[in-house]
Order: structure tokens, then sequence, then C-alpha cells
């Protein structure tokens, strides 16, 4: 049990004590310089030290059990209240909570009980009311003038779930209930209970307003009522806890009068829609706080309507004039919150790029202004100067910013007009990033996150280059030589292109070595003819399939090179050394780069280079020799297509006829005088992409894949192979 019987002592102490004894999360003070008069409340409160400082405040003695006092509160209470309006609080929290407090059979004792067990528990209050009221009550009402039947009914539709009514004799009732209900039975009591006039009560069922503004506007009315002619009787209403029904008491000749207003009033509010600008909370948290506390009670029906308009920070709301001022004052409640409270700190988990890139752009947009905390605080200056400044002094005031500044932790800051800012930092051991600042602010940065923080596609690409050669070469030669003999002087005569050695003194001698078909007439010592007819057909292909796994806009590259080392020679006078003088390379080279667009079609900047050695070096110390096809270019291919990107077609003819001046052009027997060689070559280089996107969040069209080129290279991939087991 809680405190019991507790002695008087100087409020100022027992205030200090219960400061002291304050959780952190709640500020609970004296305000101003009387600390024994009010009381300030900020924070979350334990409902059992908002027991105590309300008892120490009167001077009350509190029985409770602490455990059921173990929830807690959460009060905002910007400016101090007495110990009466902290009474009050006091006894409305405990009801939230299905509590109440009662009066015992000791009466300077209060004791906190359930509100189910209070009318059993709470004793009969006689007499005078005492000084500080129990939050329920047992009390004996006597009818002067009406009889307790009579008057019975009407009081019973002003009782709660927790009070109750009992009819004790014709002329007393005993009525247990809520305090601030009993206030409004009494009140009831004394008007049917009028001697001078006999009363009556009517229920009024409405079927639009809320029974508090339809009591509004008729008090309105009434006092008015010589104008508008209404009813000029007296009358008294009653909003019953129902919600939708309106109690009237008046005498029984105005009460057909009082009921036609009231019908005549119960229409539909007009709605009409009105913009909101948060300034300093989010704006999805304020649109929710709206929606619970306004729309609960609203009176516009099915046609209340928020919408939260991101591109402008605002809220669009469709409701009733009376519903639009809750919402203002549910702004302006928000407004007047401490500066504290409008920075938070929050943290960003940032999930597929590094969180060291994700700051370096936000830092952009941070010096660009386009994250600017002081905008909004610019925004609200220009919005609530509007009425009284000219526009020429809203845009002055506009202009108050301070640049952008980098600090040296690696924080970067934008400061409004009222120190407001925005501070990044990366914590790369987490990939997290923290940020403090204006909470609209980092709304926009949580907004902007969701756009920069996604996981890119993976683009599969197949480089294929192909190389294709042909050639042929024709070689057609005649050799002829003659030995003549005339009176004891020899001539010899010939016509040769190096086919063979054969002359006719070689009696024995065969055809030289050397390719293709050989034909040789041989006189020995007279004549000797050589025919040589040779064609050769070369054809060659060569294919090369680099296949590269690259993030979609991040670069890939493929080499596959060959080093071919040569010498490096250094004379001198007295010595020559050799020495290694370094290597010519060649082979395959690719750079690419996707970028995945719209419609299934990529982007591609890439680089080929395909060389290679077309032979040996003539010297030692001098590289071989290379050939180098290049092809650089950015296209737009579609996915998973094989596309042609580029190639190179070379294509060389020649004839060479080596022949006896006059001889070889002779018609006919020309051909026997001269050596004819035709050759053509063809050579080609092509180039194909292929680029398949890999789109799936789970990976499972690249795990098919992967699993693909697996079985081909007959790879383990590691996965246990499960087989059948039969369990006897």
């Amino acid at each position: 049990m809680g405190c019991k019987g507790l002695l008087p002592v100087p409020l100022v102490l027992i205030a200090a004590c219960l400061a002291l004894s304050t959780p952190r999360s709640a500020a609970v003070q004296p305000a101003g310089d009387e600390p024994a008069a009010h009381v300030v409340l900020n924070g979350r409160v334990p409902l059992s030290r908002l027991v105590d400082l309300a008892a120490a405040q009167l001077g009350l003695s509190v029985s409770y059990d602490v455990q059921a006092l173990r929830a807690e509160v959460t009060i905002r209470v910007d400016e101090g209240i007495s110990g009466d309006e902290l009474w009050r609080l006091v006894n409305e929290q405990l009801q939230a909570h299905n509590l109440t407090t009662i009066r015992s059979d000791d009466r300077d004792t209060l004791a906190v009980a359930p509100l189910s067990e209070a009318k059993d528990r709470a004793r009969i209050e006689l007499g005078d009311a005492p000084q500080v009221e129990a939050g329920f009550q047992r009390v004996l009402l006597t009818p002067q003038s009406t009889g307790a039947e009579e008057i019975e009914g009407p009081l019973r539709k002003l009782i709660s779930r927790a009070g109750s009514i009992e009819r004790l004799d014709q002329r007393t009732l005993l009525v247990s209930d809520l305090t601030p209900r009993l206030r409004q039975i009494r009140v009831l009591l004394g008007r049917l209970d009028s001697a001078s006039e006999t009363s009556a009560s009517r229920t009024l069922k409405l079927e639009h307003l809320a029974p508090e503004r339809a009591i509004a506007l008729v008090t309105q009315v009434a006092a008015k009522r010589k104008l508008v002619g209404g009813p000029d009787t007296p009358g008294e209403f009653v909003a019953l806890p129902d919600g939708k029904s309106v109690l009237v008491i008046a005498p029984e000749r105005g009460l057909d009068g009082w009921e036609t207003l009231i019908r005549a009033l119960d229409q539909l509010e007009p709605v009409e829609t009105r913009h909101y600008s948060p300034s300093h909370f989010a704006l999805a948290e304020t649109a929710g706080l709206i929606e619970e506390t306004v729309r609960g009670s609203s009176s516009s029906d099915g046609r209340w309507r928020l919408v939260q308009d991101q591109l402008t920070g605002s809220l669009v709301i469709t409701a009733t004039p009376s519903d639009h001022e809750r919402v203002q004052a549910v702004l302006d409640r928000l407004a007047a919150a401490p500066v504290e409270s409008q920075r938070p700190v929050r943290s960003f988990v940032v999930r597929n790029r590094s969180v060291t890139e994700v700051v370096e752009v936000l830092r952009g947009l941070i010096d660009a202004g386009v994250l600017e905390a002081g905008a909004f605080e610019r925004d609200d200056a220009v919005r609530a100067a509007g009425a009284q400044q000219s526009s020429q002094a809203a845009s002055d005031q506009a202009g108050r910013l301070n640049q952008p500044r980098r600090s040296e932790q690696g924080l970067s800051e934008r400061r409004g007009p009222e120190g407001i800012d925005l501070s990044l930092t990366a914590d790369e051991g987490t990939n997290t990033l923290i940020a403090v600042g204006h909470v609209r602010l980092l709304d926009q940065l949580e907004g902007l996150l969701k756009i920069i923080d996604v996981r890119q596609p993976q683009v599969v690409l197949e480089v294929l280059l192909v190389s294709l050669t042909d050639g042929q070469t024709q070689d057609l030669g005649v050799e002829l030589a003659a030995l003549i003999n005339e009176a004891g002087t020899r001539f010899a005569l010939a016509s040769l292109f190096g086919l063979s050695s054969v002359l006719p003194s070689d009696a024995a001698a065969m055809p030289g070595s050397g390719s293709g078909g050989t034909a040789v007439v041989l006189d020995p010592g007279n004549f000797s003819a050589v025919i040589r007819a040779l064609e050769t057909v070369n054809g060659g292909r060569s294919l090369s399939i680099p296949r590269i796994l690259v993030n979609n806009n991040e670069s890939g590259e493929f080499n596959s090179v060959v080093q071919e080392p040569f010498a490096s020679t250094n004379a001198s006078n007295t010595v020559a050394t050799t020495s290694f003088g370094g290597t010519q390379d060649a082979g395959t080279t690719i750079s690419i780069r996707p970028q995945i667009a719209a419609g299934d079609f990529l982007v591609l900047e890439y680089s080929v280079s395909l060389s290679s050695f077309t032979g040996e070096s003539a010297d030692p110390s001098l590289p071989p020799p290379r050939q180098q096809n290049n092809l650089s270019s950015v296209a737009t291919i579609p996915d998973g297509y094989t596309i042609a990107v580029g190639g190179i077609e070379l294509t060389t003819e020649a004839e060479a006829v080596s022949k006896v001046p006059l001889l070889g052009d002779l018609p006919g027997i020309g051909a026997l005088f001269r050596s004819t060689s035709i050759s053509s070559s063809q050579s080609r280089f092509y180039v194909f992409i292929r680029a398949s996107v890999m789109r799936h969040h789970d990976f499972l069209d690249l795990k098919y894949v992967s699993d693909q080129e697996i079985l081909q290279a007959g790879v383990d991939d590691g996965w246990p192979e499960v087989a059948p087991r039969i369990i006897k």
C-alpha cells in the first residue's frame, strides 16, 4: 500500500522530494516564485507520483496499492496549474485506467479503488460536502416538490456505467456516481424540482450534430430569441453520455418549441477544404494525430477527408468549420512545443549501397540548398507575416539564411534562421546513416533514401569476338633451257623463274624441291622444260567468348593477354651487354559499362581490343610484329539478344607476272616464257554482345545461369546431394 495518514509537512519540502524522485523522462517542478500554489507537468509521469504530488499540494492523505498505479501517463502543461486543477487531473487519469478515489470511513482519508468496486466501498456523504471531493461519491437526494418516482427516470439518463440510482422511499434517492456526473444530476434535479412551474424533460436524438455543438447553437439562438422568433420559455440542456442525444428540461408548455428549434438546427454542417502546413513535426505523424483526435469526434460523417500532399509538405483536409477549428487547435499546440523536441535523431540503415557514397550524394543536395531546414522555417515565417507585412519584407526575412558548411568530423550541416540544422554522419561499420535535424527535413531525407538506396539489377554480359581469315593463291610458270653446239661454239639459252634447278646437261636430274604440280621434259645435253602449277587455299576461324557479371551503372573489365619478351643490347667500346628489354602484349581486352534503360533496353558503353602476333621478330632486340583491332562506342541494345555491335573486314587481291620481255607477250606461245602468281585474302573481325538482365529479387535467374555453367564445367557446386533412404 502507498502512504497512509501522511502528517502535514511543509509543502516546499514535499515538492522538492517528489521532484528528486521523479523519473528522468518526466519534468515535475514548481513554476515561478510560488512553488506551493502551482506546478508544471511536462513528460511521462507515473500515476503514483501524480497522486502523491496532488496530495502534497492539497494536504490530503491518500492510500493506494503501489502495483495498481505503476502505469505512466504523458502530460504536457506549459503553464502552472493549481492544486484543485491538479486533483481534477488526477481523477481524470485514474478514471482512464478504470480507477477512482473514494472517501473511506475516516473523513480525512481518501483511497484509490477500482471503478467497478467504488459504489460498494464508498461511504454515503451526509451533511456538507468536504473541502476536497473524492472522484466517486454516494449522496442522498431529496426532492422538495416532486416525488422520487417521477424524478428517477430523467435522472437515470445521466447515470454512468459505474454509477447507480436507488429509490429508498417516496422522497429519497441514493445516487452513486462519478463526481462530475453528480454535479449534472444535481443541476437536473434542481430544474425538475422547481416549485414555481411544473417542469418536464424530453430526450431528443440528434441526426447530424454532436450534442455539444447542438447545445451551443441552441444557446446562441436563445440569446437572440426575440430577433429570430425562438421559444420564449426557459430551458436547460444536457448532453447525454451516448454522444447522440440531448436532454431538454423546460416547462411543459415550452418543450415543443425547444424541440422544433433543435430539429431545425440539427442539419449537416457545410464542409470546406483547407490546406495546413505543419511547421515542425513530420507530416505523417501530424496526420495520424489529427485523425485520432479530430476525426473520431467529427460531425462531417463520411465527408471527412485528409490527404497528405508530399510535394508541398501540407495537409489537405475536407471537414466542417467546427472540425477545422479543432484541427487548428492541434497544430497550434504542436507549434508551441519546445525547440528540442523538433530536432530528433534518426538512423537509416543503407542496405544496397555504401553509406559513404550515399552521404556524398546527400552532401551535394545540401550544398545545392535542396535539403535545407531553414527553408521550412522561412516558409512559416513568410506565411505568418503575410497578413501584416508587404511581400518585400517577407522576401527579406526569407533571405536570412547562412551558407552551408561542413564540419571537420565529416558532418554536413545546413542552418536556418533559428539555428535548426541537418547533420549527417556515416557509420561505415554498420553501414548506417545517422541524421539529426528538423523533423520535416528527416522525412524528406527518408523519402530520398527510398529512391537512392535501391538494389540495382545485375547484367550478365557475353562478348563474342570472331576472327575469320580466307586466302587463295594460284601460281603457274614454265621454264625452258637449251644448249646449242654449233661449230665448236656452245650456246646456252634459258627462260628461268626459279621453279627448278634442272639443266639440259643434268642427264639424271629430277625436278627441284617445291610444291604443286610439276612436269619435266628433259633431253640431256640439248633441251629441258619444267612446268609448275600450284594453288593454295587457306581458311581460318578464331572465336573468343568472355563472360562477365556487372552491376547496373558499374564498369567491368576483362583481360586475356599474352606477353612476348624481347632483349635489349647495350654496346660500348669494350663490352656489349644483353638484358631484358620488356614485353610486347597481345590478346583480348574488354571494358564495358551497362545502364538499364526503360522498356528492357540497355545502354552500353564499351571498348573492345583484339591483338595478335603476326610473325617472328626480325631481331632479338625487337618485339615481334603485332596486329591490333579496336572498337569503342556507346550503343543501345535489347535485353537477352545477341547483337553485332561492330566489325572490321579487310580484303587483299594481288597478281604478279614474271616474263621474258617480248616473248612473254606473244599470244599463245607467250605462256611458255612467263610465270604468273595470283593471290587473294580476306580477313574479318566481328564483335557480338549479348546482355541479360538479372532482375529476380531472390537471384533465381542468376542461380540458374550459374548452374548451367557449373554443369558444363564439371565443377562441384558444394551442395549436398539428397538421396532417398529406406527406413525399416
